[in-house]
């Protein structure tokens, strides 16, 4: 049985001025990110310079939503090949009108020293005619090769079932391969604009890096693949006993493997409630302040 226990603000680290991180007025004044000092002693890694470009823009997006339109799901930790990794998540609207109000969700990926290394858009639209909720979403990974979609993928799993009970909503991922519709553009502007042949295309440096994210793609979404999606999943909401999203603070989860297919799923190891809304929503509001500030900074490059 998954582990549950109290959140406690004062378990936190002070702060240099002798407040609770995140909290302090101080540091906002003097345009401080307050990071604990066990996260301020890992160095930096080198981010994919695209993936910089548009986590920015992502950040700046919800430095001007306004703060009362943002709301918090509960953060997650996983352990990943580059060490455990948390996952704020933060929910928003992407778009509303008329007819239409598409929820957004904003899953920012962190390694151990507290840099965002991945980033997952997620929008889920209003039921339609069968009740049925559509999701569409975009993973952006800042470290290539390191194996960081399965984690990133199995909360985002878990959060999507959690809102499907929730809600009492069917909820359908539907993934789409970007990546392939990338490779097929580039193979096209370079046989139609440069007039090369197949040859000097499959050489060009920028296909060989597509192809090989396209390998990587399938190897996690498609048919076959580690996380038993075959480029999608269906979610129905199921009786469960767990508390609220609005009282957890923090899930853990644990990765496990059938040992027969190889695909990968999740289980809850422990999840940290909620005593105090406020304290908590006050907490989240500033960790968030402080990755804008951060990134502003350029501490993320």
């Amino acid at each position: 049985m998954p582990i549950e226990k109290d959140f406690n603000p004062r378990d936190m680290e002070m702060c240099p001025h002798g407040n609770f991180p995140t909290t302090c007025k101080s540091c906002f004044s003097k345009g401080e990110a307050v990071i604990p000092t066990t996260e301020r002693a890992k160095p930096l890694v080198e981010l994919d310079k695209s993936f910089v470009e548009k986590m920015e823009k992502d950040l700046e997006k919800l430095d001007k939503t306004p703060a009362e339109e943002l709301k918090f799901l509960p953060s997650y930790e996983i352990d990943s090949n580059i060490g455990k990794l948390r996952v704020d998540v933060v929910q928003y609207v992407i778009d509303s009108g008329k007819w239409s109000e598409r929820a957004g969700y904003k899953f920012l990926v962190k390694n151990e020293g507290g840099q965002i290394v991945g980033t997952h858009g997620v929008g889920i639209y209003p039921p339609d005619d069968r009740g049925i909720s559509s999701v569409s979403s975009d993973i952006q990974i800042g470290q290539k090769g390191k194996g960081l979609a399965i984690p990133d993928n199995l909360i985002v799993i878990d959060a999507l079932q959690r809102i499907s009970n929730k809600q009492n909503n069917i909820l359908r991922w539907q993934i789409t391969n970007v990546n392939r519709e990338n490779l097929d553009e580039k193979k096209a502007d370079l046989k139609n604009g440069r007039n090369l042949d197949d040859e000097a295309i499959l050489a060009d440096p920028e296909i060989q890096s597509l192809e090989i994210e396209q390998k990587r793609w399938l190897a996690v979404y498609g048919k076959g693949g580690k996380l038993g999606l075959d480029r999608g999943k269906k979610f129905q909401p199921v009786p469960s006993s767990e508390p609220d999203l609005e009282m957890i603070d923090t899930i853990v989860l644990k990765r496990i493997e059938d040992p027969k297919t190889h695909v990968v799923s999740s289980e809850v190891v422990s999840q940290t409630l909620v005593t105090d809304q406020a304290i908590v929503l006050e907490r989240r509001q500033n960790e968030l302040k402080q990755l804008i500030l951060a990134n502003r900074r350029g501490a993320t490059k």
